[in-house]
């Protein structure tokens, strides 16, 4: 028997998967980090164990991990897949393992996460991209005459209450006024105003793998098509940078104004997420 198909048996046959906890992969994560080199997105979910995560061991050593999650509830798609280099000629039959112990339904992935994007293309079908990943590419300055960033501290709970837990928010949009005020509380809201009040609500959003973080913003209604947008991104990787982090963004693929203002602000598009779903094994069966 040729040695690489005897050591793919061997793996498929000798390891094991079992969930485990984020601090028992710390080693391996940091090792994915260095070869990713950008954010990871689903950092904060992580850390906060909102997500599915499994140790893979061979020999009774851990040779990998892996990570599901998803959007909304779901926790079935395979967002982080990493094997030690010298195992990964034995990859796709680790996967194909790996997504049957964990009853895995598909693959999130972002398009330079070169490994599991090519896991995702080989074994998914239905394949689609959705948000675009921006990374900083140059200082840029649009500056708006009378507007005024600042941070939000508890004084602002009374006037953002009525707009921080209506849609008008989105993407910050928070469920009631305790929400807010640990938001708030959380030192990550920026604030930009002008002669009439709020112009836009912004976001540096820690948590992230070092030295990454991921900025947000959203424009009031009547304070858009006014340079603000350009101007309040402009403003939040000044400060990403002067906390010592590196930003990043990202915008959901419709979100054409959004994408237009995070690359007039400097940033380029430097991925894309994509998806795709494993096939049902009965319809492959029966399809033949």
């Amino acid at each position: 028997m040729h040695d690489s198909k005897r050591g793919a048996i061997l793996i498929s046959m000798h390891m094991e998967i079992e969930t485990t906890t984020v601090d028992r992969v710390a080693d391996l994560r940091f090792l994915y980090a260095r070869e990713l080199d950008d954010i990871i997105l689903y950092e904060r979910e992580i850390q906060q164990g909102q997500t599915r995560i499994y140790g893979m061991r061979g020999g009774g050593v851990l040779v990998g991990y892996g990570v599901l999650h998803g959007e909304g509830e779901d926790r079935s798609k395979i967002v982080e897949f990493f094997l030690l280099p010298q195992y990964r000629c034995h990859t796709a039959v680790a996967f194909d393992h790996f997504t049957s112990v964990t009853e895995a339904t598909g693959v999130l992935a972002r398009t330079n996460d070169t490994g599991l994007v090519l896991l995702l293309h080989e074994r998914t079908r239905n394949i689609a991209a959705s948000h675009y990943c921006f990374r900083d590419a140059e200082r840029t300055h649009h500056p708006v005459s009378g507007a005024r960033y600042r941070g939000i501290t508890q004084d602002d709970l009374e006037l953002l209450t009525p707009i921080m837990t209506t849609s008008q928010a989105w993407p910050f949009e928070l469920s009631d006024r305790k929400a807010l005020d640990t938001w708030i509380a959380s030192n990550e809201g920026r604030v930009l105003e002008d002669e009439e009040g709020i112009a836009g609500i912004g976001a540096i959003l820690r948590g992230y793998n070092r030295p990454f973080a991921n900025i947000g913003m959203v424009v009031m209604k009547r304070a858009r098509r006014r340079g603000y947008a350009t101007y309040l991104i402009e403003e939040l990787k000044r400060e990403t940078y002067a906390l010592g982090k590196i930003p990043r963004a990202d915008c959901a693929h419709w979100n054409t104004a959004s994408r237009s203002t995070l690359l007039r602000a400097g940033f380029l598009v430097n991925a894309r997420t994509v998806q795709g779903t494993f096939p049902d094994p009965a319809q492959e069966f029966h399809s033949h």
